[in-house]
């Protein structure tokens, strides 16, 4: 049915549309990758600042406390969510 002119030209076809698709799947994951990094340091910078806030001499320890693991909770996150991902 076809020749071999045919079947190369298929073959080609397809890796080119393989590789277009592959292309934009990896452009739109690194957006998404830095979407959700930004948001992740957003959240680290609004408890950072929370507990900046709370660590006057008459706050609670508990209110201290709380802020200090939703930050380190955020940077665990972080951590596991991009960081490992990179190696």
């Amino acid at each position: 049915m076809f020749g071999s002119e045919g079947v190369s030209t298929i073959v080609l076809t397809l890796f080119v549309i393989l590789g277009v698709f592959l292309l934009i799947r990896k452009i739109v994951l690194w957006y998404f990758k830095f979407d959700v990094m930004a948001e992740y340091q957003r959240e680290i910078l609004e408890q950072l600042k929370i507990m900046n806030g709370l660590a006057t001499p008459g706050q609670k320890p508990s209110a201290t406390e709380r802020a200090t693991v939703k930050v380190l909770s955020a940077i665990a996150n972080f951590k596991r969510n991009f960081i490992k991902k990179e190696r």
